[in-house]
């Protein structure tokens, strides 16, 4: 922050008169959301031995491997589609009966 800018901001505070105050909601750059998660044992265990081979924190070996996996799944067209259970069933018993030599 440039001096000038620290002094009028400094200046504000003190004036204590913050009727044209404008709230800045962009997040800061750089900024980091803590999440939460309950992992199994081995799926804890796999993460923290990957963030060891990596040479990096769990943390940082998390934020790549999900961020690997969503890029993954876009190479691979992957999106949820919505399908009937009737059309799922037919297709998975069609799928499973043995081909009929054509007559």
């Amino acid at each position: 922050m440039k001096k000038a800018d620290r002094d009028e901001a400094l200046r504000s505070l003190e004036s204590r008169d913050w009727s044209n105050a404008v709230v800045d909601n962009t997040p800061a750059s750089g900024a980091m959301v803590t999440l939460g998660g309950r992992f199994r044992p081995e799926q804890a265990d796999r993460v923290m031995a990957e963030a060891q081979r990596r040479g990096v924190p769990v943390s940082e070996a998390l934020r790549d491997l999900v961020d690997e996996a969503f890029a993954a799944r876009a190479a691979a067209g992957e999106e949820p589609v919505t399908v009937r259970p009737a059309d799922l069933l037919r297709a998975l018993r069609d799928a499973a009966e043995p081909r009929r030599p054509a007559a």
